[in-house]
């Protein structure tokens, strides 16, 4: 097929894509299945071209499938054509992972196709995770220091008012551990003498010492 025509130049994009790309017809019956596919599910395409797509997922997103494919075709109503969603799918071995699947409708005359576009999710949920644990730790540190820990941006506000300067200035942190809006040259803080954190320099191993100043 010369690289010249469409469909070679569409076949070529479709078979290079990083992200997976499959197309189904209104019943659910897998069309085509690139090889970015095959590398996310395990499957080789003549193993999914032909079966509902139904066996890339894991409950209850397999039951609810054929729901959205009908009820768009007789409503209009997107629940995820044309819209894209978070959703987990299921590859040959039975394990699963987090994906975004961005869905759109193709028509030629009177044939409908429904292509989907597939975003393997796992790295970014996993840096998500690490990030998430590693706040948890550090929350936990400033938390529980002996000594007063307080942050402020470079407008002067506080935006972290740990439990210790609690103690120390008397003053509550809002809820959720910010306190609030006082100026930091104002009130008690004045007969303190304290040292400005960026929020980017404060660890574990700094926490304790930037606080100190507010003894």
């Amino acid at each position: 097929m010369p690289y010249g025509s469409e469909e070679a130049r569409l076949h070529a994009v479709v078979n290079t894509a990083v992200h997976g790309v499959i197309l189904i017809d209104p019943a659910g019956i897998i069309l085509m299945f690139n090889p970015a596919c095959e590398r996310l599910f395990g499957y080789r395409a003549d193993e999914v071209v032909g079966q509902n797509v139904k066996m890339l997922m894991p409950s209850p997103y397999r039951e609810g499938h054929d729901g959205y494919v009908s009820n768009y075709l007789k409503t209009g109503k997107a629940k995820v054509i044309g819209i894209g969603r978070e959703v987990v799918a299921q590859r040959k071995d039975g394990s699963t992972f987090p994906m975004d699947l961005q869905v759109g409708e193709a028509r030629h005359g009177d044939d409908v196709a429904f292509v989907g576009i597939i975003h393997d999710l796992t790295e970014r949920k996993r840096v998500e995770q690490a990030l998430q644990e590693s706040a948890n730790r550090l929350k936990t540190v400033v938390d529980t220091a002996v000594d007063g820990v307080i942050l402020i941006d470079m407008q002067g506000i506080v935006t972290m008012f740990n439990p210790a300067c609690e103690r120390l200035f008397g003053y509550r942190a809002a809820r959720g551990g910010r306190p609030q809006r006082q100026d930091a040259d104002a009130g008690a803080l004045s007969a303190a003498s304290t040292t400005a954190i960026s929020p980017t320099t404060i660890t574990p191993a700094n926490a304790r010492s930037s606080a100190s100043a507010a003894r």
